[in-house]
């Protein structure tokens, strides 16, 4: 009789110990996914989100006070498999200039604006 209550004890120390790493790798993960915003902003994200934050309100766009379109939008931005952080932004390095020559040629602005 002994030895069963020994073995039982034994398998609630271990699943409770499987419960808790499970539990703190879940919290970890949770931690890396939902960190504070400016660990994981770029900042040019952050420098927009001040600029629209200054904005009056009849400037702002009602679309994202909308709690179900904010929660959709911050679900379908959460890093998949295999993606990680943008640190080094290609679209950065495209200077005004090569941005107006593209736009004149493609006959969207008039030729004086380059």
């Amino acid at each position: 009789m002994h030895r069963i209550e020994y073995i039982n004890s034994l398998n609630f120390v271990i699943m409770t110990r499987l419960l808790l790493l499970l539990m703190s790798s879940l919290f970890m993960l949770v931690q890396a996914q939902f960190g504070t915003f400016n660990d994981v902003a770029h900042e040019a994200v952050l420098t927009n989100s001040i600029a629209e934050s200054r904005l009056p309100p009849h400037l702002l766009n009602g679309f994202y006070k909308n709690p179900k379109i904010r929660t959709a939008l911050e679900r379908s931005s959460w890093f998949g498999p295999g993606e990680t952080r943008v640190t080094d932004r290609e679209a950065d390095k495209v200077t005004r200039h090569q941005i107006f020559t593209v736009l004149k040629y493609a006959g969207l602005l008039p030729q004086q604006q380059v």
